[in-house]
């Protein structure tokens, strides 16, 4: 008989070690300063994966959530070396971007559609990604090829 629990940890584990794969190359070159991530693009990302991994867990996602717990936390880590090392140079758009994010956000906590709410989730990450599209237009150098196919 198929065992459907071990086989949702698998697929969780195996999510999580592709999560691993396309984050570690970033983080490389985030710490020996080849890319220079955008503190107001990843503080949004770490707020949607934080919130994906709370309403994910709370509606019983169980081995799901965890993916989405391991991202935050490697969310985190970008978010926080972004603060001290990261792109200084914030402009209006990146503002209006990650308060249209934020926005959005309370929408996507209080839906009870799954259908909506992961589109939600999907606008909200797209619109995260604006001050970095941003910043590479104008730096390309600043950021990861790697980071940019893993991401799509």
């Amino acid at each position: 008989m198929f065992d459907f629990f071990a086989m949702k940890y698998f697929l969780a584990t195996l999510s999580i070690i592709f999560l691993f794969g396309a984050y570690l190359p970033y983080l490389f070159n985030v710490l020996k300063k080849q890319a220079r991530p955008h503190v107001l693009s990843w503080l949004t990302w770490c707020i949607l994966m934080a919130l994906g991994f709370v309403l994910s867990w709370q509606s019983g996602g169980q081995a799901g959530s965890l993916v989405f717990g391991f991202e935050f936390f490697l969310c985190l880590l970008v978010t926080i070396y972004s603060f001290f090392g990261g792109e200084k140079n914030i402009t209006r758009l990146d503002w209006f971007a990650f308060i249209s994010a934020m926005l959005i956000t309370v929408f996507y906590v209080f839906t009870k559609d799954p259908v909506i709410s992961i589109f939600l989730a999907a606008v909200i990450d797209a619109i995260g990604f604006v001050p970095t599209f941003r910043k590479s237009y104008w730096q390309p150098q600043g950021e990861s090829t790697i980071a940019f196919i893993f991401s799509f």
